[in-house]
């Protein structure tokens, strides 16, 4: 990385360099997060410099004229990328730039008509009309664009409107008698098979996953109703099945109470929604962040983009971590007087309390303080006072730009710092299916799943790890779904992952990264019991649950097959157990063979089924860990995976 994007790291070695002995000896001695923000604030006097938003113009200009050059030659994906690169960089500050937007995102839409995208073509066609500043002299082209494209959806009243309104504008477009003519006949013939249409549009099936409509916790809101939550000293808090639940079901599907791109996704994915875009929606005062629709677009400038637009080409040239871009985020998604509200929270009437529940629930999250170390806590601050000065940088703080460290400021620094540090323990991913290279032996594609974000989950954040996870996690958009790999027995901890598996990874390297990471050591069962990794299993080893309900114990099935055992456990003879749990087994190739062939068709929701029957087998006749048993279960993640967000891949089919 060059130098000059090291900003950010630049900025926290410089403010810690102008401290001396003394200075970080009363540091370490500081007990409160705002008395640290003050502290540091006046002993390390570091300016942050605001870097200028890029929108031009004259560069607008040429790539308007470079994507009707390729459009020109029917090179329609690079007409497109052209057009988008100048919807991203044309300033909106004036009549004549709103025009030049407008033009680009018309001819655009052009460029999608030809390619049959007709709902894509649509939003770019009212992305165009948007501010009554696209010439006059092209409306009527627009709306007979947008008829056709709602003919084609069969979607007879609005095709109509569409077809109407063009022949209003005709008048404005200063056509010669004959072609003009010729217009009035198309739109006459066009509104003709606007009338014969029987149906009035498509209705198009539902596009949400019925299994993410489920009875919901009225706590906690993104969890499922039979997911309770306890707390004890050594595990904090956690989550519990209230009653038996399958292998498949949703346990958890949450909207964040903040979500990021990573710096190299700014331009890539939806800065409001998270979702891979290709064709853009600009935002009017930046070039720093697309949307993928005008409605992502306003309710980012509703809210937390308004505040960050002018600082956000600084912190994403700074090359600041994305919990620190979150941590910064969790102040902008709220005004100001919001924090001053909660600030003096006790002091407010019970009725307004309750607007803050959810934050407190937030503000609550696990962050060990008590072992954080004085070094730790002074190069935290230091960070936060980056993310402070970037905030002074706005009018967040109101309209007077100054150094001045106000209360205000110094209690919106200490949030700052605290969310630094929750963030370190609480954050996830947010993630998306992107396409790797196409083997070219075997000719098949295949994805690979790529972190593009972060988010803070206020209800997956309760959720515990294990080696063997209970759940496998996937994005929507920036929303979160967690959904069961395996059946759980009632009064059981449902168990998330925070990264190493004891498939892959040995015990000693993830302890060591648990610790390093989330300071804890785990003490999960593949942990306790010390499981072998998958390559040194032994697929002939098969445990059978034993046949009394109240032992947990299991009993060998081995390549000998003698089915005359008693559990090591309780005694009990386990005969009829071990031929009925081998007999079951046998069924299990069916379901797979079946999954496997939608598998490799790339058909992942009916495979799932066939998949979720297989586990639902195994959880009654088995005890794992076995070979077979991972195998099915990685094959459910791969298919579950693929549920959620995918790399758009409008331009490259």
């Amino acid at each position: 990385m060059k130098s000059e994007n090291l900003v950010f790291q630049q900025f926290c070695q410089r403010i810690i360099a102008t401290l001396q002995e003394d200075d970080i000896n009363t540091f370490s001695s500081l007990k409160d997060d705002e008395d640290r923000i003050r502290y540091l604030y006046k002993c390390g006097n570091v300016d942050v410099n605001k870097t200028p938003t890029e929108k031009c113009l004259e560069s607008a200009k040429a790539e308007k004229e470079k994507g009707n050059s390729f459009y020109s030659k029917k090179n329609l994906k690079n007409a497109i990328v052209c057009y988008s690169k100048g919807i991203i960089i044309c300033p909106q500050d004036s009549d004549s730039s709103k025009e030049l937007l407008a033009i680009l995102a018309a001819n655009r839409s052009a460029v999608l008509y030809e390619m049959n995208k007709t709902e894509e073509a649509i939003r770019d066609i009212e992305y165009a009309l948007e501010d009554a500043k696209c010439p006059k002299n092209i409306l009527y082209k627009l709306y007979i664009r947008k008829g056709k494209c709602l003919l084609a959806q069969q979607d007879k009243e609005a095709a109509t409107l569409a077809f109407e309104k063009a022949r209003d504008f005709l008048s404005e477009a200063s056509l010669k008698e004959s072609a003009l003519n010729d217009r009035k006949k198309e739109i006459a013939d066009s509104l003709k098979i606007a009338q014969n249409i029987n149906c009035n549009k498509n209705v198009k099936s539902n596009r949400n996953n019925p299994e993410l409509n489920f009875p919901r916790n009225k706590k906690f809101n993104g969890a499922h109703s039979l997911v309770d939550f306890s707390e004890d000293v050594d595990q904090g808090r956690f989550a519990v099945a209230k009653e038996d639940l399958p292998v498949g079901t949703v346990v958890v599907e949450e909207k964040p109470f903040c979500s990021v791109l990573a710096k190299d996704y700014h331009t890539k994915n939806c800065q409001n929604c998270i979702k891979s875009v290709k064709l853009p929606i600009a935002c009017p005062r930046c070039s720093s962040v697309v949307f993928c629709s005008l409605e992502c677009r306003d309710n980012a400038l509703d809210g937390f983009h308004s505040r960050e637009c002018e600082m956000l080409p600084s912190l994403i040239q700074s090359a600041a971590s994305v919990n620190c871009a979150m941590a910064l985020r969790l102040i902008t998604c709220r005004d100001l007087n919001y924090f001053r509200n909660f600030k003096n929270l006790n002091n407010l009437p019970e009725c307004e309390k309750k607007n803050f529940e959810f934050f407190n629930h937030i503000y609550s999250l696990c962050r060990h303080e008590e072992q954080r170390q004085p070094g730790d806590f002074l190069l935290y601050t230091a960070m936060a006072l980056f993310l402070l000065k970037l905030l002074m940088l706005t009018d967040y703080f109101g309209n007077v730009q100054n150094d001045s460290l106000s209360d205000t400021k110094a209690f919106v620094g200490s949030l700052i710092l605290r969310f630094l540090q929750i963030l370190q323990f609480n954050s996830h991913e947010l993630s998306e299916l992107q396409p790797e290279p196409l083997d070219t032996q075997s000719g098949k594609k295949s994805c690979v799943s790529v972190d593009i974000g972060g988010a803070l989950y206020p209800t997956l954040a309760l959720f515990n790890h294990s080696c063997e996870p209970s759940i496998v996690r996937y994005n929507i958009g920036n929303r979160i779904v967690a959904r069961l790999i395996k059946s759980v027995k009632k009064g059981d901890i449902i168990y998330e992952n925070y990264g190493p598996m004891y498939t892959t990874d040995p015990k000693l390297n993830r302890q060591k990264y648990l610790k390093d990471r989330y300071w804890f050591i785990c003490k999960c069962i593949p942990c306790e019991e010390n499981w072998p990794l998958y390559e040194e299993m032994d697929p002939s080893c098969l445990k059978i649950p034993c046949k009394t309900n109240s032992c947990k114990n299991y009993v060998i099935a081995d390549d000998k097959l003698d089915p005359f055992k008693n559990c090591p456990n309780c005694g009990a003879v386990n005969t009829s157990n071990i031929l009925n749990a081998l007999k079951m087994l046998q069924g299990v190739d069916s379901y797979l063979n079946d999954g496997e062939a939608h598998f490799k068709r790339m058909e992942f929701k009916k495979a799932i089924s066939y998949f979720l029957s297989a586990m639902k087998i195994y959880h009654l006749h088995t005890v794992p860990p076995f070979p077979d048993y991972i195998k099915v279960q990685q094959r459910l993640r791969t298919c579950i995976v693929h549920m959620g967000n995918k790399y758009n891949e409008l331009l490259d089919e």
